[in-house]
């Protein structure tokens, strides 16, 4: 297809070159784990009958372009507890607030409600509470982790938990087949559940620390079920504390950004992972003077930097640097906007587009966007209030892992015959100031190694997201 350059034009795809692409269309398992993360759902259902701003919208990621979806007014109520999953083709297949578990359609699935085992009715509402993830070797069923915290220790998780969807029970409407299983009775950090491919890119690594302690749970999810390994003990205690935790998106770093209180501030604890054994290294701990209740973290695509959200300052670290404490660049301070409350910073989540989109610790109707994440300092652009929304979202944003992580090719645990094999993928950005620069950001997946980029006017690049500059108007 062809690129549009000219004042106001309208951005086509543009070719990319990378071996195997013909090879990929025949990968039903990697195109069907492409778009795992691909529809979000954001907002209050149902609302009031004089106001038409509560509800429910979708987020759709499809063509590396967010579309956002009409509004719906549903029952289900979404805040800081968030999980989602989406089919093959992108099509949202369910979601949790961690009170029920949703179909398509907004409806409770079978055996979906009464997910919390409290008595209060806000569900298990804590940053990153819930996870949804593929269970391993069994195409028709999904696994739902979740910490259940009592409301009043808020940093504090009582038990660890799993559920069990079968998809293609009902008539492919779904059903929770295994609900609420305890994986652990202790004290933990609450929320921040996260996860990341294992090594023969087929099993995942789920990970979570005690609360103020060194020891770290470690467990592995495969055919088998849910098997926990031998715990893993760090050199200093992790500080409890609400916020997010992270994987880089090539697997090899972990994150957790955990905030205290607004004297201590927060802490974040990055670690080196290995997805071959699961072992943590290389820890790193620093910590950040209170700037506000948040404690959101995200990560660029690249896996180099860190972006650090508090409420109204969001902070970027560079992740190869020796000290990683000493590159803090502030990228945004909170510019003083209003949804009638104040649009301030709260979690991060990387989208299919390979931008970061940021939540507000307030019901507003608009989210905020770092645009270009794989790029240092200002030159990220934190595009504040961005995303207008059309109805009220507050505090969440959903919670997934990076579903387009292959194997290790050719380490002692790539033993299934998954190859990485590379899937193209890129979005393309004019310049609002030159509309003859375009930025080729690279979102491809399952980690190519070379890149070949035909700009059309006899130029060409190999480098992974470069910026090119036509010399005049044209069809390229």
């Amino acid at each position: 297809m062809a690129l549009s350059v000219g004042q106001g034009s309208i951005l086509q795809k543009m070719r990319l070159h990378i071996h195997l692409l013909l090879l990929l269309l025949s990968l039903c398992a990697t195109l069907k784990a492409q778009f795992m993360d691909n529809t979000w759902v954001l907002g209050y259902a149902g609302g009031y009958e004089e106001q038409d701003s509560f509800g429910l919208t979708l987020l759709d990621f499809t063509d590396n372009q967010l579309v956002i979806g009409p509004e719906r007014e549903d029952m289900a109520i979404l805040q800081v507890n968030n999980s989602s999953l989406s089919d093959g083709n992108g099509d949202l297949i369910l979601y949790t607030n961690g009170l029920a578990i949703y179909n398509s359609s907004h409806e409770v699935i079978d055996n979906g409600d009464g997910m919390y085992i409290g008595e209060l009715d806000r569900g298990y509402d804590y940053p990153q509470s819930s996870l949804i993830l593929p269970y391993p070797g069994n195409e028709d069923q999904v696994i739902i982790l979740s910490t259940f915290a009592s409301w009043t220790t808020t940093i504090i998780g009582d038990q660890l938990l799993y559920s069990v969807i079968d998809l293609s029970a009902n008539d492919g409407e779904g059903a929770v087949v295994v609900k609420n299983e305890l994986l652990l009775d202790d004290d933990f950090s609450t929320g921040k559940l996260t996860a990341v491919r294992h090594a023969n890119g087929r099993d995942w690594w789920f990970l979570h620390p005690l609360r103020n302690s060194k020891q770290f749970l470690t467990y592995l999810i495969s055919p088998s079920g849910i098997e926990r390994q031998d715990d893993q003990f760090i050199a200093g205690s992790i500080i409890s504390g609400l916020g997010q935790a992270q994987y880089s998106s090539d697997g090899g770093k972990l994150i957790y950004h955990n905030g205290v209180d607004f004297e201590v501030g927060s802490f974040i604890y990055a670690f080196d992972f290995d997805r071959c054994t699961g072992l943590l290294s290389n820890q790193t701990t620093f910590n950040i003077p209170a700037t506000g209740a948040s404690s959101g973290a995200a990560i660029s695509p690249n896996s180099r930097y860190l972006y650090v959200i508090t409420t109204t300052i969001i902070n970027q670290y560079d992740l190869w640097a020796e000290n990683i404490a000493s590159t803090r660049d502030t990228v945004a301070v909170y510019d003083g906007a209003l949804d009638f409350l104040p649009t301030t910073f709260f979690m991060g989540s990387l989208a299919r587009d390979g931008k970061i989109y940021v939540s507000s610790p307030n019901g507003v109707l608009s989210l905020t966007v770092i645009e270009y994440p794989d790029r240092p300092g200002e030159a990220c652009y934190v595009n504040q209030n961005a995303i207008k929304l059309p109805v009220y979202n507050g505090f969440g944003i959903p919670n997934h892992p990076n579903f387009r992580l292959g194997p290790l090719d050719g380490s002692p645990c790539d033993t299934l015959g998954i190859d990485n094999i590379p899937l193209a993928r890129f979005r393309t950005d004019q310049d609002t100031a030159d509309y003859l620069s375009f930025y080729f950001q690279d979102l491809s997946d399952y980690e190519p190694a070379d890149w070949f980029w035909d700009f059309g006017d006899g130029l060409t690049s190999q480098d992974t997201s470069p910026v090119h500059v036509y010399a005049q108007d044209g069809i390229y």
